[in-house]
């Protein structure tokens, strides 16, 4: 994942992000993939941090990351398993 503030009052949540991505990803990704049955193929996905809502992303689209969100709602499930 390689994350990005929408503007610079956000590198806060930035990192926050990437610490979470950095100390949990292989077990997140492993767990999706459990879950879900399938392969990720991707090796690096945009995310950009923002205040607006989140969003999954598709195609050339990065994913959106709320920035207000608490430390634990910026855990994805799989951080939480």
């Amino acid at each position: 994942m390689v994350f990005a503030p929408e503007s610079e009052k956000l590198i806060e949540a930035m990192k926050e992000y990437q610490s979470i991505w950095e100390s949990d990803g292989k077990r997140i990704v492993e767990a999706y993939e459990r879950l879900s049955g399938l392969k990720f193929t991707d090796k690096t996905i945009s995310v950009i941090v923002t205040e607006g809502v989140s969003q999954s992303g598709s195609g050339s689209m990065p994913m959106r990351l709320r920035a207000g969100f608490s430390a634990d709602e910026k855990k994805p499930i799989g951080a939480k398993l």
